[in-house]
């Protein structure tokens, strides 16, 4: 495999922070762009693997994403369960193959399916390049034309949030996975800045955006994924090393990642609902600490790799 790129450990740590302050911070626009940088991510690393044929370490990887998504799927099933007093088949049905949005795994299931896709337009297209433009644009259509939301909106919404998002993390998986293919190219000084460019633009329309109180993909879609583009190019154009800390931090995020909902839920118990930067911070810091507590049990390790 190439050597490693610092950059992911530094993506690693914004995105899962992110996430976090999407649930417990204030003016969460700002980091609407977390969940698709971590599909950006995802893609180019499992794209470096499987493009070298490191079939053995693209296998883990996936492993290491579905021990997760099933063994946290239970736990947050049954801490639903305890907490509402009820216990519903269908939902746990659900859990168990696409996820809900109670728990935080219901991104794996569209980074496997988006996965599933570039593998096998990699493996049996002529044309995958072509095919990829082509999907990315359909999802964006589908986005903004409002047919993403009428195509889905009828259906259960731990149905329809899996199937809507999967929509609108695809073209972020496409964009991760394309980096890979021109990785070659990427570190032209020119490309690079053209990357701070769209990262200065996706906060732009961020600032913009906020005070309208306009959010989500209906309104910055593009945005989003230029941002993603943006953020995602400048960090994995960067080739110093980083301290100690940082690729400790990386290693604890996929932890943190299933743990933060449950970390924040137990905060929110003792000090009250509070949203803001402080919380956001605390959640993340105490998430860590538990994931790495975790990590040192042997039993629990392969719940927070």
């Amino acid at each position: 495999m190439k050597s490693y790129c610092v950059g992911v450990d530094i993506l690693k740590c914004i995105a899962c922070f992110g996430v976090t302050a999407l649930h417990f911070g204030r003016n969460v626009q700002w980091f609407a762009v977390a969940v698709p940088v971590f599909m950006f991510i995802s893609t180019y690393l499992c794209g470096r693997l499987f493009s070298e044929g490191s079939w053995q370490e693209l296998l883990l990887r996936l492993r290491r994403l579905y021990v997760p998504f099933i063994a946290w799927g239970m736990i947050y099933f049954a801490v639903l369960m305890v907490y509402e007093h009820t216990f519903n088949w269908r939902i746990l049905l659900t859990q168990l193959l696409l996820g809900t949005p109670a728990c935080p795994v219901l991104y794996f299931i569209a980074l496997l399916a988006s996965f599933s896709i570039i593998l096998y337009l990699s493996g049996h297209c002529h044309c995958r390049q072509a095919l990829m433009v082509a999907i990315f644009c359909l999802c964006i259509a589908l986005q903004y034309s409002g047919l993403n939301a009428m195509l889905f909106d009828g259906m259960q919404f731990d149905v329809k949030m899996v199937l809507g998002r999967f929509l609108e993390l695809l073209p972020a998986a496409i964009l991760g996975y394309g980096y890979y293919l021109h990785e070659s190219r990427m570190h032209n000084k020119y490309i690079v800045m053209l990357f701070v460019g769209l990262a200065i633009f996706y906060f732009y329309c961020v600032a913009v955006n906020l005070p309208l109180g306009c959010s989500g993909f209906s309104y910055q879609g593009v945005p989003i994924l230029l941002g993603t583009l943006g953020i995602g190019g400048v960090m994995l154009s960067i080739n110093y090393k980083v301290g100690a800390f940082v690729h400790q931090m990386a290693t604890l995020t996929a932890g943190i990642y299933y743990t933060h909902l449950l970390v924040g839920k137990l905060l929110e118990m003792k000090i009250g609902k509070q949203r803001g930067w402080l919380e956001s911070i605390a959640v993340f810091c105490l998430a860590a600490c538990v994931v790495a507590v975790m990590k040192r049990i042997r039993w629990l390790r392969e719940l927070v790799r």
